[in-house]
């Protein structure tokens, strides 16, 4: 038997001339180059985790991947940049309204699990965030 509840909703239509335009990254889930690793030993992502262990992986390989993992953690964030993978060349051209991105609308971050990332329109107190409109 099932219960039949009557529903009110209200809904308002709004018709705006401009939206704005939401921030984008883009990130290498590499998070560093090959000849910035130490010899047979991958990097693997931390959300891995869960699956980490139940891999067919044994003893040795698992600490060995772990303790890549901790020493990656340990590095400064100078360093994990230096040795990741520029934006500049894992992002081919940033267009917006048929233009080239403004310079001063891209911004580059480096995160612990997505390696090197750029974002383009990240707001900001200087900026408003850009906005698009129907044509």
């Amino acid at each position: 038997m099932y219960f039949f509840y009557p529903i009110v909703f209200t809904l308002e239509e709004e018709h705006l001339k401009s939206l704005e335009f939401p921030a984008v990254s883009i990130c290498n889930f590499n998070r560093m180059k090959k000849f910035g690793l130490s010899s047979g030993t991958p990097l693997l992502l931390s959300e891995g985790s869960s699956s980490f262990y139940c891999n067919t992986a044994n003893d040795s390989e698992r600490n060995e991947i772990k303790d890549s993992l901790q020493q990656y953690y340990e590095m400064d964030e100078d360093w994990r940049w230096r040795k990741g993978h520029k934006p500049s060349r894992f992002t081919q051209k940033c267009l917006f309204r048929g233009r080239i991105c403004p310079q001063n609308r891209i911004t580059y971050f480096q995160n612990l699990c997505y390696g090197n990332c750029i974002t383009f329109n990240k707001r900001n107190k200087e900026m408003e965030a850009l906005t698009v409109s129907d044509v």
